[in-house]
């Protein structure tokens, strides 16, 4: 009996009365699409389509996720810091009654956005001055469109100014408004107290309008159909446009419901709004100007409220309501509630910018920050004092009341005293913590870490002096998570008690999938990354926690992982089919071999297939006309040199070396196209078992862009950094090489190619090889006495097969070894069978790794 697959148990199991196909898909590895054309090409493994549902019409569709390895990527000792080692005095003979009974005031009022006298004359100048649609047909408008030839979609109606017994107030109560909120209300009490109850009809909408509609004046839910019929509407928000002043589509939406069903609305936007039908008033004329000055503002002050951020606001000349909510949202700032911060990684880049700001300016900041300082206690106003100065780097002595605070927070931390006002404090300044330095403020943070240990927040002094004996744990990928778990079977890592993760400043989380992910554990620093099938491998999959991977030449790889003896993870070759290799390895870069003649040894890249475009755009900067642009694929991959082939290669093979200025690492020049061939057949002779050719030329340009669709393979510059258009040929090896590895392929000497010079099809290609005759054979990548235009990616040259040049030379390629070819369906046969390709037992050679 063949062996079942999970595809299969989900087919049979799918096709059962009363049973979630979906959740059956996840529990066996797979995704749900509801997709009839779903495709299954791609990285998409297997694809099973189970019957339809009663009461759908699409099939279900399923497909095996995209599986990714976690590993072990680098193993480096953590630099030891030896100011961690200083101590300083903590001072506890003074007690901190700073704070005693002392709560801080708010030196700051909001004023309201609408006053009701206010909204009086907004009432009177734009409400009662709209025109409504009647239920009355406008004969005269309606004859005069049809006689312009006009398409009538809807007759038009007449208009009249009209009052309307019912008004609409919608609050955009969305989370970026939040400046707004108390505002908002403000306005909305104003205008009730001019309108009687039966008049007002309020909403507010967190979410927007396919959210949850919210009655102001109840605590019930509502919904737009309870909008009366022919209501004045009365829009109050932002509507999705601070950033981008244009509505947004769930905003414009509703406006056209509402006016196609005869309301009239009329829109108070907190920012500038562009491209509406509808009249729209804005709260705030100045474009955003002042919002860089405002967010660097903050860091004079801690822990501000929304309160004091208007007074900066307002302190700041031209600034506006726009650069309030743009600092209040910004990427930088950390919000909750009523208060918010600037990010503890934000912190110093915006002291060092505030640095910069006028000096008028910095005079009624610092009016308004120290008004509001003046309203705090005195522990506090020390620590916003310390956030003003964090670039200065201060010294612990200048604080005696932190330091009281943190001798007080120290015995509570030891069990002899209560938590209290003192904890949450420094709990509440760990963002600051993060800028001190640790040589001063040593024994001061010490105690900052063990509060934010406790809180599970971000670490001040990070990795240092957390808990490192105790009891071991290990992490283990459970599905496309790591975990921390009691059993040592199957894990990637062991660890101690307490490992620190880089990314996000605290403890590592029991369980974990962002990636990369930088563990510091015992003085040890471990990056781990996820893995999916490498471009040059067939297969990857894991067995007991170990990767392995499979070439399709027959080649089994296992993957070292990083540890203390080495550093970073690399692949070894534990089945090599080829015997032309002396030395076969991967790099971040794929898959390599070596090729030896004698002590000369020549390094070889492996291509894998692929599509990519061939030639140059029409706009492409020197294109010239011979470079049709078109689609080609090649469905096999290749070998081909790292670098062109060198004079020491050459004279290996061929006793001599044909090149001036000589050179055993220069590429080897004045060589014609038929001295190529010769060359080729005296080196096939000494390495039987690999077809070696030259590259075809779409096999050499797919090779030279590595992925890129510029003018050189890394941008539309040329820069001599990567390519050679010097005096002179140069050594190859120590140029930088682009994604497939490959160095020098623009510019040192131009490479002939296999195929014949011809035109380029317009349609796409598969596998081109060329025309069958010509009179000239294909040369690529320019040569050193080119200039820049020659050495593009696209450009094309031809000469006769006999012609020899300074700057001509080749650059070697091959395909898989038939016997290895051959070769990997016994090594996959190996893995099922436990034989060995000599028909071994697996007892008496090492077996391979069997495939899940």
């Amino acid at each position: 009996m063949t062996q079942l697959s999970r595809g299969h148990l989900l087919r049979v199991l799918s096709t059962a009365d009363n049973l979630d196909s979906q959740r059956l898909a996840a529990l066996l590895g797979f995704e749900a699409r509801a997709d009839a054309n779903a495709d299954s090409s791609g990285n998409l493994q297997e694809h099973i389509a189970t019957v339809n549902d009663q009461h759908s019409m699409p099939v279900l569709h399923t497909v095996q996720k995209d599986v990714r390895f976690w590993y072990v990527g680098s193993c480096l000792p953590v630099e030891d810091d030896a100011s961690s080692t200083k101590e300083s005095v903590l001072l506890e003979n003074e007690s901190d009654d700073s704070q005693k009974g002392h709560h801080p005031t708010q030196p700051f009022m909001e004023s309201p956005l609408f006053g009701r006298g206010e909204w009086q004359n907004f009432w009177d100048q734009v409400v009662l001055t709209q025109h409504m649609l009647s239920r009355f047909i406008d004969v005269p408008r309606n004859v005069k469109r049809l006689a312009a030839g006009k398409p009538v979609t809807t007759l038009l109606k007449k208009t009249r100014r009209h009052w309307s017994h019912s008004t609409v107030f919608i609050v955009d109560r969305c989370h970026a408004l939040r400046p707004l909120w108390s505002a908002m209300r403000d306005a909305w009490l104003s205008l009730q107290a001019l309108l009687s109850d039966d008049q007002l009809v309020s909403f507010y909408l967190p979410t927007g309008p396919l959210g949850t509609w919210y009655q102001m004046n109840e605590r019930g839910a509502g919904r737009e159909h309870d909008i009366p019929d022919r209501a004045q509407v009365i829009m109050l928000g932002a509507f999705g446009a601070l950033e981008s002043s244009e509505v947004d589509c769930s905003w414009q939406h509703l406006i056209q419901r509402l006016r196609d069903r005869g309301h009239s609305v009329v829109l108070l936007s907190a920012c500038f709004i562009r491209h509406m039908s509808v009249p729209v008033l804005p709260l705030e004329t100045r474009p955003p100007k002042q919002w860089q000055t405002l967010l660097s503002a903050l860091s004079q002050v801690w822990r501000p409220s929304i309160a004091q951020l208007r007074a900066l606001r307002r302190a700041i000349p031209g600034a506006g309501l726009v650069d309030e909510l743009l600092v209040y949202n910004h990427v930088d700032v950390s919000t909750a509630g009523m208060s918010f911060e600037l990010k503890q990684e934000a912190l110093l880049p915006h002291l060092q910018a505030y640095d910069e700001v006028d000096d008028n300016t910095k005079a009624l900041v610092r009016s308004v920050a120290q008004s509001w300082q003046n309203s705090l206690g005195p522990t506090i106003q020390d620590i916003e004092t310390l956030q003003r100065t964090l670039h200065l780097q201060p010294s612990l002595k200048n604080y005696p009341r932190l330091q009281r605070l943190a001798a007080k927070v120290a015995r509570y931390l030891e069990g002899d005293e209560q938590e209290g006002l003192a904890h949450g404090l420094l709990l509440s300044m760990l963002p600051i913590t993060h800028q001190l330095e640790q040589a001063d403020w040593h024994a001061f943070l010490t105690v900052a870490q063990r509060v934010a240990l406790r809180a599970n927040q971000a670490l001040p002094m990070q990795h240092k002096e957390l808990p490192d004996s105790g009891g071991s744990t290990w992490l283990t990928q459970i599905n496309q998570s790591l975990h921390w778990t009691d059993n040592p079977g199957n894990s990637l890592l062991r660890l101690g008690p307490s490992p620190y993760c880089v990314q996000r400043r605290q403890l590592l989380a029991h369980e974990t999938r962002s990636e990369p992910l930088d563990i510091i554990d015992r003085q040890w620093h471990w990056q781990l990354k996820t893995m999916g099938k490498p471009a040059w491998a067939e297969r990857l999959w894991s067995d007991n926690g170990v990767l392995y991977a499979a070439h399709e030449g027959g080649a089994v790889f296992q993957l070292h992982p990083a540890s203390p003896q080495q550093p970073q993870a690399q692949w070894q070759c534990i089945n090599n089919p080829w015997r032309w290799t002396s030395l076969i390895g991967v790099d971040d870069l794929g898959l390599w071999a070596d090729l030896s003649v004698d002590s000369t040894t020549y390094r070889l890249r492996w291509i894998h297939p692929g599509t990519f475009t061939m030639g140059s755009p029409e706009d492409e900067k020197d294109g010239e006309k011979d470079e049709i642009q078109h689609k080609v694929t090649l469905t096999q991959g290749f070998w081909i040199g790292e670098i062109s082939c060198t004079q020491a290669l050459w004279k290996a093979v061929m006793g001599e070396n044909p090149s001036s200025p000589e050179g055993d690492n220069l590429p080897v020049e004045s060589v014609s196209w038929n001295d190529c061939q010769i060359f080729l057949e005296s080196l096939q002779q000494r390495v039987p078992d690999l077809r070696l050719t030259l590259p075809t030329e779409a096999q050499w340009e797919y090779a030279c862009r590595a992925g890129t669709q510029s003018r050189y393979w890394w941008g539309d510059d040329f820069d001599e950094r990567y390519g050679n258009n010097g005096y002179s040929t140069k050594p190859e090896a120590s140029y930088p090489p682009n994604a497939f590895g490959l160095k020098s392929v623009h510019g040192n000497v131009g490479e002939w190619c296999a195929n014949w010079y011809g035109g380029y099809p317009n349609e796409a290609v598969t596998d081109p090889c060329g025309p069958s005759e010509g009179t000239g054979r294909v040369l690529r990548g320019g040569g050193w006495f080119f200039d820049g235009r020659s050495l593009r990616s696209a450009y094309r040259l031809a000469d006769s097969p006999d012609f020899r040049y300074a700057l001509i030379g080749l650059r070697l390629a091959g395909g898989l070894d038939p016997q290895a070819s051959a070769g990997a369906a016994t090594a996959a046969r190996w893995t099922r069978s436990g034989q060995t390709s000599s028909g071994s037992s697996a007892g008496e050679q090492a077996r391979l790794p069997r495939e899940e």
